[in-house]
């Protein structure tokens, strides 16, 4: 085996490992909601069925998950019970009403919101969950966090992109393959945003951190506002 694969495979391992660590915070906060409702309904924003059979959540019952991911990104066949899977963007969920669900979830995914470099489709996103949503839990990859989580070399994303490009370009780079051409290189480059601390607390202002830490460092930005008793 190569070594790019050797250190792409030991990357996912520990991707999913934090995965399932962050996800008993996550469960533990759906029975606090549960505790509000006992049925209720959780959306999940660009998420996959994978992630809560990865955490070990399987929705009880009176509880349903709606998966809402763009059309390409859903899975064929059959659908577990308790979810629901439904095509959309996250930046407009404009179809759902004030408060419609008990908890709205999303993993990974508002880094990778910025239609056509807009920082505004984040905003978008952020403001539909927090309108929708009577509770919260948005996660993501934190800038400051040393080591770049797609490649797992320290401070690769903290170059400029035409750098990071220009490097990818030509070869591999961790667990990254090299992706030919400086344009597809450059494109993947944008096509992934780093928040930090600073905008995830400007865009989930009513929210608190809990962040989860490696080696002494914020490696995740974890924002979540906790149900509330009407």
């Amino acid at each position: 085996m190569k070594i790019v694969d050797c250190l792409s495979k030991a990357r996912f391992a520990l991707a999913t490992r934090a995965r399932k660590k962050r996800g008993r915070a996550l469960i533990e906060l759906i029975a606090r909601c549960s505790e509000i409702d006992r049925e209720m309904t959780i959306l999940d924003v660009g998420g996959r069925i994978r992630y809560w059979e990865e955490i070990g959540y399987a929705p009880p019952l009176g509880t349903k998950i709606v998966i809402l991911n763009l059309p390409d990104d859903l899975p064929a066949g059959p659908v577990p019970q308790g979810f629901e899977l439904v095509a959309g963007d996250a930046t407009d969920l404009s179809r759902y009403g004030e408060g419609q669900f008990q908890l709205v979830v999303s993993n990974s995914v508002i880094g990778h919101v910025h239609t056509g470099g807009r920082p505004e489709a984040r905003r978008c996103m952020a403001d539909g969950i927090r309108r929708i949503g009577r509770a919260y839990y948005v996660q993501t990859p934190n800038r400051a966090f040393p080591i770049d989580w797609r490649t797992g070399v320290v401070g690769f994303h903290w170059k400029s992109h035409e750098e990071q490009a220009r490097i990818l370009a030509r070869r591999n780079v961790g667990g990254r393959r090299c992706i030919p051409g400086y344009s597809s290189a450059l494109g993947w480059v944008n096509s992934i945003h780093h928040l930090d601390q600073k905008e995830m607390a400007m865009l989930f202002s009513d929210g608190y951190f809990s962040s989860e830490r490696f080696g002494g460092f914020i490696k995740s930005l974890i924002v979540i506002r906790e149900p509330i008793v009407a």
